[in-house]
């Protein structure tokens, strides 16, 4: 579901800058290629953001939980003497 609308959103913004390379009088090959262009990069952008935040969005690691699970404890041992 999502593949099919980061493929349209990718096409229409391909296909929007081919037409305006050909409104602007540049000729058909160029136009092609820039539109290709435009296309891999539209795509490439979606792939380093989802990247990004599959990095940011990832589970913290087991060695922190135990330094978490260890902060806890010495916060027990304190209250516990005070």
């Amino acid at each position: 579901m999502i593949t099919k609308i980061i493929y349209s959103i990718a096409l229409s913004i391909s296909i929007l800058t081919f037409i305006l390379c050909l409104l602007s009088n540049i000729s058909l090959f160029t136009s092609i290629i820039r539109s290709l262009i435009v296309f891999v990069g539209v795509l490439f952008i979606f792939f380093i953001a989802s990247a990004v935040m599959a990095v940011a969005l990832r589970p913290k690691e087991i060695g922190q939980k135990e330094n978490v699970e260890q902060a806890k404890k010495e916060e027990g041992n304190k209250v516990n003497a005070e």
